[in-house]
């Protein structure tokens, strides 16, 4: 009888302890959020990026259809055809540059580089930053012995690809010039239609306000 009865309780508790975890829910916290409380949201759109140079787009200056982009060491031709910035690249380091745009800020930092490119061969593009006056003699000699660090990895397609170069070192926008190595390798052709500096207060500014996680 008492083997029984003990039979009988824990198929009463077991039942009742499936019952109660059948009859539970997830709370979500997101559901509990309420976006109205949310204060500080953006009322008018982000200000367009102060170092950007899209190629796509005519320039404001008909003096001036390559956005201020000259050719460095190791290029000929860069001209602009059909919206993008295009060049040839006669050393296996060559480098386009350009000057800082006069509205960027010079205390922000820089958190990564877009490029809109395409490029017949090569291993990777690189960014480097620089002074007023570029001794690309040094600046070739030194990449050389020690690489860029911003830096990404090109497909083996040969269409146009979007690379975000991450920055893995603290580097402020007060660079005077700004260096893009469009490719690794010699005889090779590059075309760009956008290049993005991009900084962590912008980038911060893109952050829509409410639940997530950074």
């Amino acid at each position: 009888m008492f083997m029984h009865r003990c039979g009988l309780a824990v198929i009463v508790l077991t039942v009742t302890g499936c019952n109660r975890a059948n009859q539970s829910h997830m709370v979500r916290l997101v559901d509990l959020f309420d976006k109205a409380k949310v204060e500080g949201n953006p009322t008018k759109k982000a200000p367009p990026s102060a170092a950007m140079w899209d190629f796509t787009k005519a320039s404001k200056d008909s003096n001036d259809p390559m956005l201020g982009w000259k050719a460095g060491d190791g290029v000929t031709g860069l001209k602009l055809v059909d919206g993008k910035l295009t060049g040839s690249s006669t050393t296996d380091f060559p480098i386009i540059y350009v000057s800082r745009p006069k509205n960027v800020d010079v205390k922000d930092m820089l958190d990564s580089v877009q490029v809109r490119v395409r490029v017949s061969a090569g291993a990777s593009v690189g960014v480097n930053t620089g002074g007023a006056k570029p001794d690309f003699k040094r600046i070739v000699s030194d990449g050389h012995q020690s690489p860029w660090t911003i830096q990404s990895p090109l497909s083996q397609e040969k269409e146009f690809q979007t690379l975000t170069l991450p920055v893995p070192r603290v580097v402020r926008m007060n660079w005077e010039n700004f260096m893009l190595r469009p490719t690794t390798v010699a005889g090779a052709t590059f075309e760009i239609e956008s290049v993005q500096a991009v900084p962590q207060k912008e980038l911060r500014a893109a952050i829509r306000s409410g639940v997530g996680w950074q």
